[in-house]
């Protein structure tokens, strides 16, 4: 990755004045308000009299009072213009104890705050009046002005107290802004004077290093040097400069980067971000030889360093939250109807398709609708909002509109809805500001086969009645993305608002004081009693932020738009154990070259990965996007998995960390230019820092996908790490701290055992300290390859060991090359039951010959009898089958069952199963999925069209024209009500051949309609005619060419036939595991791996 260093920019910013209520953080009276309360009690009581005795004007007393009676020191007599002391004050002076109260100090300030403008966050009053350097220096932004819409309450007191706390430094006082608030007359009037505050442009000085992608060229950005800028804001900063990047990439700015990595002919190696607490941790280390006289100056750096710190620790700290994961329609359906059952004040409901069925049908389990629900919350007065709408043009069917019309109708001001699309993909349901679910389920436009995966987050506070920042800001994004702004303006976003509160401030430790001078006046360089402790105390600090840090590192954060596309990349460059994608389509828009190169490297460096996918999009291969990824699969095919199912859900999963949500990872490039002025449809999920949920991800893809999931469940990161039940002897505890600071242990462990003298004692030790067995496997191996002698006692032992283990994960290969003769293992496996297995997994190695089945254990004769299924039906060894007949004996019902299916097959097919045509025939239930998914396009397409609104008769009578029987959208209609896919292709390729298209037949139709003023559609509403019925005409042809079923022979039908009887009969060999011998278990799971074709093909 190329990189410029040390690159200083400009950020433009705006300044303004924000009204804040600042206290001195004082717990004592200031002198004048400790005279004036004396006199009060002395019998001062007029205005007046104070103003005379105390030598200040008539205002700054009146204003003292006015504090006082603020904070409950006095009442104020309005018909006697008098004044009395009161409360606390009142006890305290005839106690004689007035020093003794806090200051009632209440100063109403404008404080100067300035709003930079790349990323929109509100700052201290720092940069500079006039901007230095070329002029190429200077960012160029999309914001033009001051736009504090998005500006929470918090981002602005936060703003307020650092302004605050700069002139306080200055003054010696210590201040606290209590509130703050912006004016209107902020937002509307611009600077005239030299001196105003009123948005007067400032420039912020950053240092920034630039980056470049190799692949893509991306600009990355880095803020390294930004004084007085808090770590977030410097992240914003640093995201937005690469989204303008890409927005605005011929402004002179960014060309000049582009130009400079052009140039550059030396490739950086990529570096990692040292984190603030990291930099602290260094800093402090080295303390104690701190020179006097640079005491302060380091201290004051290290003040810096720490505030930095505890910046990314609270912003880490806050995205904090309970999260479950939810999976299913039943599940999604329970947790839905829950949301609107409990909400209070306010629901948010989003889904880019509405369907009126789907509103009023009951839900399964029970007898209310959406609908209903919908209608119990406006009635217990709760404000609704629904967002809809994948595309900007896209319309709401006719009877969708007049529902939820009439509600808003019979609910004024509690249902708010639009008839412009909000151009979302997004699904989500937000309660109040304590629940949020953000999912792949379009919960208001089902499926009609509900036999996908969907997989949502269930998100709420860390505690009852908590807001979570991810509800916050998906609160905030929808506000945005509501198309009517007024509207908008009614969504509440404050917790307060809603019946919750925000996360709490964490409390963090305090730096220690900087030693006075006179303490370590005299002292030899670094010899101090003083500065050793104050380096000592900087230690402790640096600790208990490493504790906090930890104990508030996991957590939940927004996704939004382009940041899925950054988090993909991120992923596929950095993820170490696990990787796993999921998405609708795999489309030649994300699966390029480059993402299969980055692929290799992830597994070339030890990942597993699996990609699921439910069908192909758009594609720039003769065998589909899919083809790249197959050489990974044959070079990897015990860690990387490619699979086409029936899967909805869209995850991405890197190591610990989950993203789940509504974007298509493996198709949808997610570029969101902004050059062409089009909108770009909307896309939220919500990223994950939390191992145990990624685990029960995992474990529910496990389910679903066993031999694609199971490695990865399995990959987590403490299974690398011994985890010990019992202490470990001296001699080991070497090897066990190596092996703690390391994730592949693989070499660490022949190193290890290359210098050991007695190996097998020490397996025996790691055996009994329990330590993970994939651990103690892989020790064991090293052991074995670096032992010199193998036939000893412990040498055989921990062979038959690691043999049954390999077995046990159907290596019977491996398996078969470490088991010694005449051994047996405790699960009951032998040298020839190995190699048995062996000829059957590599059937072109020679057979192997039998003992006599009645001196099989029962174990080794299920196995056996496993294996010859296998042989005979997959590989054609037909003879194999004799050798059943004399195991049945010793074999369990449903043993002698199958064996008996396998006979009658082969008696009716004279064949080996056959594959291909099995495939084949499993597609076909894809196929037909394919078909429901092209005719449900093809419905929503021809609804479109059908219900285009004109306000001219031509257009309204074309309209009615086409919909007559015989014209374009009534031959559509009648083919889809006739479910007559070929009748309709047969129209089609009439239209083909008379070289007919959807403009002709439309002008044809209004020509036969025309008026003495028009004979055509023509102006605005023509395009969009045209785009309706081309849309629909593409999605009808997509559904014919699907839905015309390929041809069967009549030997083929025989043996799917023979197939389809042979399937039902074997069905038990998908029993659950435990239900036979152990030995014979892993056996069943590579039979069922082996005849997978025939358990996925349909019966004919």
């Amino acid at each position: 990755m190329k990189k410029l260093r040390a690159q200083e920019i400009l950020i433009p910013c705006i300044s303004f004045g924000a009204r804040a209520r600042v206290v001195a953080n004082s717990n004592m009276l200031t002198p004048i308000e400790l005279v004036a309360l004396k006199a009060i009690g002395a019998g001062l009581d007029e205005v007046a009299a104070l103003s005379q005795v105390m030598g200040i004007g008539l205002r700054p007393v009146l204003d003292l009072i006015y504090d006082f009676w603020l904070k409950g020191y006095v009442v104020v007599l309005a018909t006697e213009t008098k004044v009395q002391l009161a409360g606390e004050a009142k006890k305290a002076h005839e106690s004689g104890k007035l020093e003794t109260l806090a200051t009632a100090e209440n100063n109403l300030e404008v404080v100067p705050l300035i709003q930079e403008m790349v990323s929109g966050a509100v700052l201290p009053h720092i940069g500079r009046q006039t901007p230095f350097g070329p002029e190429s220096s200077l960012v160029p932004t999309l914001q033009s002005g001051l736009a504090l819409e998005r500006v929470t309450r918090g981002e602005l007191l936060d703003a307020v107290q650092r302004e605050i706390e700069r002139n306080a430094r200055m003054l010696g006082r210590p201040l606290v802004a209590q509130e703050a608030w912006v004016e209107p007359d902020q937002l509307l009037v611009e600077a005239r004077g030299g001196d105003a505050l009123v948005q007067q442009r400032r420039f912020l000085p950053l240092v920034v290093d630039i980056s470049q992608d190799s692949d893509s060229e991306r600009l990355i950005f880095d803020i390294v040097d930004a004084p007085q800028v808090p770590p977030p804001v410097r992240k914003a900063i640093a995201r937005s400069l690469s989204s303008l990047a890409e927005r605005l990439p011929d402004q002179i700015f960014f060309k000049r980067f582009r130009e400079a990595f052009g140039k550059e002919a030396r490739e950086d190696e990529p570096f990692s971000r040292v984190s603030s607490l990291h930099r602290l941790g260094r800093t402090v280390q080295s303390l104690e030889s701190t020179d006097p006289g640079v005491l302060k100056q380091r201290h004051a750096q290290l003040v810096q360093m720490y505030r930095e710190a505890t910046d990314d620790i609270r912003a880490q700290a806050r995205k904090e939250a309970a999260v479950r994961a939810v999976e299913g329609y039943e599940d999604h359906e329970k947790v839905i109807r829950g949301l609107l059952l409990q909400a209070e004040t306010q629901l948010l409901l989003g889904n880019p398709w509405v369907r009126l069925e789907a509103l009023l049908a009951p839900l399964p389990g029970g007898n209310e609708s959406w609908f209903d629900l919908i209608q119990r919350a406006l009635a217990r007065g709760v404000q609704i909002f629904l967002l809809w709408g994948i595309q900007a043009d896209s319309t709401l069917d006719l009877n969708v509109r007049n529902a939820l019309v009439d509600l808003a109708e019979r609910h004024p001001g509690r249902f708010l809805f639009t008839l412009r699309s909000s151009t979302l993909h997004a699904k989500f349901v937000i309660r109040d500001a304590h629940q949020a679910l953000v999912t792949s389920y379009n919960f208001l436009d089902p499926p009609t086969h509900r036999d996908s995966l969907e997989m949502g987050v269930l998100i709420e506070g860390s505690s009852p009645g908590r807001a979570p920042a991810a509800v916050l800001s998906l609160l905030d994004w929808a506000r945005a993305a509501f198309p009517d702004y007024r509207q908008s303006q009614r969504l509440l976003l404050l917790p307060d608002e809603l019946g919750a509160v925000e996360q709490p401030e964490l409390v963090v430790p305090l730096p220690p004081d900087v030693p006075e001078p006179r303490a370590i006046q005299g002292d030899a360089v670094g010899a101090s009693p003083a500065i050793r402790f104050w380096a000592t105390e900087w230690s402790a600090v640096h600790e208990k932020l490493q504790t906090l840090s930890l104990q508030h590192r996991h957590g939940a954060e927004l996704v939004v738009d382009r940041e899925h596309r950054e988090a993909l990349w991120r992923s596929l460059r950095s993820t170490e154990r696990r990787l796993a994608i999921l998405s609708d389509k795999l489309s030649a828009d994300v699966v390029t070259d480059r993402f299969a190169r980055h692929l290799r490297t992830r597994l070339a460096g030890g990942a597993s990965c699996a990609l699921v996918y439910r069908r192909e999009g758009a594609t720039d291969m003769a065998d589909g996007p899919a083809a790249r990824l197959v050489p990974l699969a044959q070079d990897y095919p015990d860690r990387f998995f490619l699979t086409e199912a029936r899967s909805h859900a869209k995850i991405l999963v890197s190591d610990d960390e989950v993203t789940i949500g509504s974007f298509n990872f493996l198709s949808y490039g997610g570029d969101y230019e902004g050059a062409s002025g089009r909108r770009e449809r909307a896309e939220i999920s919500v990223c994950i820092h939390e191992p145990a949920v990624v685990d029960k991800v995992l474990q529910v893809l496990s389910h679903h996908w066993p031999q694609e999931f199971a490695p990865l469940a399995a990959r987590t990161k403490s299974a690398l790490v011994p985890a010990l039940e019992h202490p470990v002897p001296p001699p080991l505890q070497p090897l066990f701290r190596e092996l703690r600071g390391t994730d592949d242990p693989g070499e660490l462990l022949l190193r290890w055992f290359g210098t050991r003298e007695a190996p097998w004692n020490e397996l025996e030790v790691l055996e009994q300290a329990r330590i993970a067995e994939p651990l103690l496997a892989r020790a064991a191996g090293a052991a074995i390859a670096s032992a010199a002698e193998l036939d000893s006692e412990g040498g055989r032992r921990w062979r038959c060991w690691l043999a049954e283990y390999q077995w046990r994960q159907t290596d019977f290969i491996g398996s078969a090359l470490l088991m010694p003769e005449p051994d047996q293992g405790k699960l009951g496996l032998e040298a020839w039951l190995a190699r048995f297995a062996v000829s059957v997994q590599a059937p072109t190695l020679p057979a192997v010959s039998l003992p006599a089945a009645e001196v099989m254990r029962a174990g080794q004769a299920q196995a056996v009898a496993l294996l010859v299924l296998v042989s005979a039906l997959e590989q054609g060894r037909f003879d194999d089958l004799k050798l059943l007949r004399s195991l049945e004996a010793r074999l369990p019902a449903s043993f002698r069952s199958w064996a008996q299916a396998a006979r009658t097959y082969y008696a009716e097919a004279l064949q080996p199963l056959p594959m291909a045509l099995l495939r084949r025939s499993a597609g076909q239930k894809q196929r037909r999925e394919k078909i429901d998914q092209a005719r449900a396009e093809f419905v929503r397409a021809l609804e479109s069209a059908e219900n285009i609104g004109f306000r001219f008769p031509l257009g309204e009578h074309t309209w009615e024209r086409l919909q007559r029987p015989d014209y374009l959208l009534g031959r559509m209609r009648g083919g889809l009500s006739g479910d007559d896919p070929a009748g309709l292709g047969q129209y089609i390729a009439q239209l083909d051949e008379a070289g007919m298209d959807v403009e002709r037949l439309m002008d044809d139709a209004s020509y036969e309609e025309r008026d003495e003023h028009n004979h055509q559609i023509t102006d605005r509403k023509r395009p969009s005619c045209l785009k309706r019925l081309q849309i629909m005409l593409k999605s009808a042809r997509s559904w014919v060419e699907l839905a015309v079923p390929p041809g069967v022979t009549a030997p083929e039908a025989r043996v799917l036939k023979a197939s389809g009887t042979l399937k039902r009969e074997l069905a038990g060999l998908g029993v659950e595991p435990g239900t036979l011998d152990p030995l014979a278990e892993p056996v069943r799971r590579f039979a069922l791996a082996r005849l997978e074709p025939l358990f996925s093909a349909e019966e004919s």
